[in-house]
């Protein structure tokens, strides 16, 4: 499905310089497509009848191509012409293309492969009205890069596909924009994979009424995870901003912490218990981060689905592990109460204090079953960990990429190692657990990533295990990270300090719920703006941003304007980095 208000080649909420509409014209507009992504969202494929985007043009892009064939990796669109007349078809990119024009029932009416500008296609045809689709395809096998599709009438739409097995295998279900879908009940809780064009999304929800758990996707899926397959019964799809997306970074949740488990005697504390006298430190918990889970939907909501790419927890989601209600709770705040993509990551709460501290090591042995479960669902492009029989080994790290910034999950800090063992009474043996450096494992992640010209994000929990260590600053040094982003010192916030040793890497604490600060981030035009967020949690539970200039904690009663980034402005962003400047 296809935001009509949302051409793909204009990300929502980035305002260009320039523009010459007007502020309320602009906010006016923005409400009318956010409320419509909303109402869009939980759409379930039973109608064809759904409006699509009039656009001649779609940007998007190869990861690995699969040459001159119209199945398969090449990104396929949606074709629609009103009234018979001669079009002209172009495919544009740095990359040899090959071009495929196919009738309704995808059989091949024309095809291409020079004749535009270059090693560029081009196909000048008349055609009678009526429903077509285009193969981008590349005249070699493997290729990556980014491709403009362009036609001189008509209307351009996205295409995507489900599979039944993981792979891409067996059967195919094709789902374009305005349809026609195919019937929901051949394709109902029978997904185990996708093919999805870059430049655009597709959430998947487990039930017919969008509710349920769900997940978003940016790139092709190989396998969905054993948790998420064969489970969809929901689609939505959208452009997505590739240019200009956000993401929130939030670190310890960490149910059931609260002020006065910090420091007893601290100020914090006595305006806790004067806040909320007699609340348990669960409710208070609760609290606490169910407020942090509706701001930062709020924060979703105003920048629209097509603009947002997940929420970062950098560790200490628990304060014992899977212990008491500790995990549950984390699950059904963030897990389930976030509607986006949340890249998990644990910190020393969560198994590292635990090995030997609770029977049969069931504490820190559920936590990584559930970080390795919960990976498996975000299309990982790498994942360090192995498992043989009882045998559970790696650092846990893994990564993941929207457009073209590679983020990565280092979860306690990258040269954590601790091997412990503890019972499997559900298949009743013994579980060994081997958790090892990430470097090794980071240095080629990385390497692969700078290859393919990817900007690199760093995720972990406690920074200052290894501000001063000598690999880490070498993995620093060797590649274009730009920035690190971690939590464990619940009252730092922001921008902290730079790496050492020559590095220069800026350094961002998330705070914490308690605290009730978090940060977002947007990546536009090879710079990342850093907002500052902080939850009045000893209060009423307002939002505030910190002033970009003064640090003044400014009240926010609507956050509609506040993630612009354009000439002429009002800024509310507290940090910019150049991307370019790695």
């Amino acid at each position: 499905m296809h935001n009509p208000l949302v051409p793909p080649h204009a990300p929502p909420n980035i305002r260009q310089p320039m523009t010459c509409r007007s502020r309320k014209e602009a906010t006016a507009a923005r409400h009318i497509m956010n409320l419509l992504a909303r109402v869009m969202v939980v759409l379930i494929l039973a109608s064809a009848s759904l409006a699509h985007a009039q656009t001649t043009m779609m940007n998007s892009g190869w990861t690995k191509s699969a040459g001159q064939s119209q199945n398969g990796a090449n990104p396929k669109f949606k074709f629609t012409l009103p009234s018979t007349q001669t079009v002209t078809i172009d495919l544009m990119s740095s990359v040899d293309t090959y071009l495929y024009l196919l009738n309704s029932n995808s059989v091949v009416l024309y095809r291409d492969d020079d004749s535009g500008d270059g090693f560029n296609s081009r196909l000048t045809v008349t055609l009678s009205a009526g429903t077509y689709y285009i193969v981008a395809a590349t005249y070699s096998t493997d290729q990556s890069g980014r491709f403009t599709l362009s036609t001189t009438g008509g209307s351009l739409g996205w295409c995507f596909v489900g599979y039944e097995h993981a792979n891409y295998g067996g059967i195919a279900y094709q789902f374009c924009s305005g349809g026609p879908f195919p019937s929901h009940s051949s394709w109902n809780d029978k997904i185990s994979s996708f093919r999805v064009p870059k430049g655009m999304m597709v959430r998947a929800f487990e039930h017919a009424d969008g509710s349920g758990v769900a997940r978003t996707y940016y790139a092709d899926v190989p396998y969905v995870g054993p948790l998420y397959n064969d489970i969809t019964s929901a689609l939505s799809w959208d452009s997505f901003a590739e240019n200009g997306f956000a993401m929130a970074m939030v670190s310890d949740p960490q149910f059931a912490w609260t002020y006065c488990k910090d420091s007893s005697s601290s100020t914090k504390c006595s305006d806790e218990r004067n806040a909320y006298p007699n609340w348990s430190a669960e409710s208070l918990s609760r609290l606490y981060n169910g407020r942090m889970r509706d701001t930062i939907n709020n924060v979703k909501n105003v920048l629209g689905d097509a603009a947002f790419g997940g929420v970062i927890v950098n560790g200490d989601l628990t304060e014992f592990g899977d212990q008491d209600a500790d995990l549950g709770d984390y699950v059904a705040n963030y897990e389930h109460g976030l509607k986006a993509n949340v890249y998990l990551g644990l910190g020393n709460h969560d198994y590292a204090n635990n090995v030997d501290d609770c029977s049969f090591n069931h504490c820190a042995n559920s936590m990584v079953s559930y970080h390795k479960a919960q990976v498996g669902t975000l299309n990982p492009v790498s994942f360090d960990y192995g498992e043989n029989g009882g045998d559970h080994a790696g650092s846990l790290g893994y990564s993941w990429e929207i457009g073209d910034v590679h983020f990565v999950q280092l979860n306690n800090y990258p040269t954590y190692t601790r091997s412990w063992s503890g019972f499997n009474f559900s298949e009743w043996r013994t579980d060994y657990f081997y958790i090892t450096s990430a470097i090794a494992w980071l240095r080629t992640d990385l390497q692969n990533a700078a290859a393919r010209g990817k900007k690199i994000i760093l995720n972990w929990h406690d920074w200052a295990q290894v501000q001063d260590n000598a690999e880490v600053l070498a993995i620093l040094r060797d590649f274009p990270v730009i920035a690190v982003f971690a939590g464990h010192r619940h009252e730092l916030f922001g921008l902290t300090g730079f790496s050492g040793d020559g590095t220069n890497v800026p350094i961002f604490h998330s705070g914490s719920a308690h605290y009730g600060t978090f940060l977002v981030t947007r990546f536009f035009d090879n710079k990342m703006y850093v907002w500052m967020m902080e939850i009045n949690q000893l209060g009423d539970g307002s939002l505030r941003i910190v002033h970009p200039n003064t640090d003044e904690r400014i009240p926010v009663s609507n956050l509609t304007d506040k993630f612009d980034v354009c000439t002429g402005c009002t800024q509310y962003y507290k940090y910019v980095i150049d991307m370019n400047a790695r």
